[in-house]
């Protein structure tokens, strides 16, 4: 590969997984589809200035968050290239975020294929929880410690209604648990199989949000409900004409 061609190449990295790539200069600021986790993410440039300037609070700027390193705070400090990062940043980054340093995360190529054409268009966005100004690629705020399901903008409404959600999934995972319970007792099936169904449709979208083994189950409850119903429909039934 040429000078030329090298310089061209910028250093980015998934949102959602950490994962780092080498690609083309071209795509900055354009939406890509990560070959690691499948998800969208946007391309931003991670090639840091070579300079650490200092910041308010005297230890620098953390060069991957870009904010400031306060003298309270806990601080990872490479020991090749003695960048100072917040702990967070450091453990979030998977090591240092100086380009060429020796203790960077590996990176693999991205295919052209991947990005889509469609463009970004702004480098911040606010925060839907606490109204700060952030990255347009952050997928949690340092302000208010939000964390975001993408890097896409989010409304205030979009995040209160996830927010809510997320803190209904411990009580719909127990649900779940003793839904599957009352559809294997024949008494209470007929009741599980109604009740089943009325509270699936209404928490539809908090359910989905389960990992599969937990939607598996609540599909496998309201199914042997139903089936457990039909039974003993068919038995009465039975037992009413030959009985």
């Amino acid at each position: 590969m040429t000078e030329a061609s090298q310089q061209d190449k910028i250093t980015t990295r998934c949102t959602h997984c950490g994962k780092a790539f080498r690609v083309n200069a071209a795509y900055l600021n354009k939406k890509a589809k990560c070959s690691a986790c499948q998800q969208a993410f946007v391309v931003q440039r991670l090639d840091p200035p070579v300079e650490n300037p200092r910041g308010k609070s005297g230890q620098g700027l953390c060069v991957i968050c870009q904010y400031d390193v306060s003298d309270t705070e806990v601080v990872t400090t490479c020991t090749e290239c003695k960048t100072i990062y917040h702990h967070e940043c450091w453990e979030y980054n998977q090591g240092c975020g100086m380009y060429g340093c020796s203790y960077c995360p590996e990176t693999e190529g991205l295919s052209s294929l991947e990005v889509p054409a469609s463009h970004w268009g702004r480098e911040d966005k606010q925060c839907p929880k606490c109204n700060t100004t952030i990255q347009a690629a952050a997928v949690r705020c340092r302000q208010c410690g939000a964390s975001f399901a993408s890097a896409d903008p989010e409304s205030q409404s979009n995040f209160q209604q996830r927010d809510r959600e997320k803190q209904q999934l411990p009580g719909i995972r127990k649900s779940i648990v003793w839904l599957l319970v009352f559809s294997l007792i024949p008494c209470t099936a007929p009741i599980a199989a109604v009740v089943g169904v009325i509270w699936y449709r209404a928490n539809r979208g908090a359910i989905q949000r389960l990992p599969a083994l937990s939607v598996a189950l609540c599909k496998i409850a309201i199914g042997t409900a139903i089936l457990e119903t039909c039974i003993v429909v068919l038995a009465m039934m039975f037992h009413g004409m030959f009985g």
